[in-house]
């Protein structure tokens, strides 16, 4: 009898031990367009954030690689050249406590992420992210990585990645052909 009960208390925690919680919530993304310099005349920011945004606005977004699409238009000889330029940027977020034994689940993150895309009249980009805690207590504590890529000739894709301990921003540039307008 005393084996079968020791036998039987092994089993429970052994399969209570197997539960594994729920893992955390991620934390928020969040992404803003700026231009410098000079407005495009165009601008898709490829779902990222709404069609008809707002300059210097956040808007929360999804984690994914998206493909933003702008212009500038230049006058030049009695006529209207459009330069289109193509920049892929990928969105994270960071992610929750995974769920742990005993049943018992994971910590929601505590930090959002907060994207800058500036767009600049010749192709360059500044892509930026800022990590903040929720909490108000530990604002220095929060990462910033400044990435900047120049498109020049005759580079017709330019890809870029940059890394800070375990998180990475990485995007693409492509100029398209110009065309007259």
């Amino acid at each position: 009898m005393k084996k079968l009960v020791i036998l039987l208390c092994a089993s429970i925690a052994f399969f209570t031990a197997c539960n594994i919680g729920e893992d955390g919530l991620p934390g928020d993304a969040f992404l803003r367009l700026n231009w410098s310099n000079e407005e495009p005349s165009y601008v898709d920011a490829g779902g990222a954030v709404p069609t008809s945004f707002k300059w210097d606005t956040y808007y929360k977004t999804r984690p994914g690689i998206y493909t933003i699409n702008f212009e500038y238009e230049y006058e030049h000889s009695h006529s209207t050249v459009v330069v289109p330029y193509s920049v892929d940027i990928e969105i994270f977020e960071i992610e929750g406590e995974y769920g742990r034994t005993h049943g018992r689940d994971g910590r929601d993150a505590d930090k959002d992420v907060f994207f800058d895309v500036m767009l600049f009249p010749d192709g360059e980009i500044d892509f930026t992210h800022e990590i903040v805690r929720r909490t108000e207590e530990d604002t220095n504590n929060s990462r910033n990585i400044t990435k900047s890529a120049a498109i020049e000739e005759p580079v017709i894709v330019s890809e870029k990645t940059d890394s800070n301990g375990k998180y990475a921003i990485k995007y693409t540039i492509y100029r398209l052909p110009a065309y007259e307008k």
